[in-house]
């Protein structure tokens, strides 16, 4: 059997209600905020991790991210890697909230 992840993606009624933006980009919004640990950390993950947990195409997840960030919900690091595995170079990004989206989801608390 399957190991149960022990984090669960939230939305709160107002952020449905009141923000004006897509629904796929709330979606992953929620999941980020269950992957930083309810806010307190950044995480890691990858559009096609967070495709494979929502459901969504990796463009669509690509799209929401980008919009995320632009919009200052989040707060994107990265890093290039060269791996020697032939000439392949792997982005790692480091993902963060930020005091827009802590404030919205401390709001409804």
């Amino acid at each position: 059997m399957e190991e149960i992840e022990k984090f669960y993606p939230i939305v709160l009624s107002g952020m449905l209600l009141s923000m004006p933006m897509r629904s796929t980009h709330k979606i992953v919004l929620s999941q980020l905020v269950a992957l930083t640990h309810n806010m307190s950390k950044s995480c890691w993950a990858t559009n096609e991790y967070l495709s494979e947990k929502l459901g969504l195409s990796e463009n669509a997840v690509s799209r929401s991210i980008n919009y995320l960030n632009k919009n200052g919900f989040i707060r994107i690091e990265s890093e290039k890697k060269k791996v020697e595995i032939g000439i392949k170079i792997y982005t790692n990004r480091r993902i963060y909230l930020t005091e827009t989206t802590k404030n919205l989801f401390n709001k409804e608390k």
